[in-house]
């Protein structure tokens, strides 16, 4: 009886070594790159010769300069907050409603 005791003990240990393990780890990683140099911003190359990286242009495989931009599709008609927002709220308060439920529910079923 006092082996199976200190069998819980030992894993008890074992599994807040292991926490605190992982929780350095995880601490490192989000907190490992906060002072980190600031890096030289690479010369602008998509498929071409770079004329001017100030301005973002280059030279295209057609010999003439565009100028490398980010854009994004935004599919607010589909994909809005206002659309959206709704269809979340539903679907969370059904999991809390469902989660309370089976909890309340389950441990008189056992």
């Amino acid at each position: 009886m006092g082996r199976d005791h200190h069998h819980g003990l030992h894993l008890t240990i074992d599994n807040l070594w292991i926490s605190s393990i992982l929780a350095i780890f995880v601490f490192v990683i989000l907190f490992g790159g906060v002072h980190a140099s600031k890096k030289k911003r690479a010369d602008v190359y998509l498929s071409g010769v770079s004329v001017d990286s100030d301005t973002r242009t280059y030279r295209n495989s057609l010999s003439g300069e565009s100028i490398a931009t980010s854009r994004n599709l935004y599919l607010d008609s589909f994909f809005g907050e206002t659309k959206l927002r709704p269809i979340g709220e539903v679907l969370c308060s059904a999991i809390i409603i469902i989660a309370f439920l089976a909890s309340g529910i389950m441990p008189f079923a056992l």
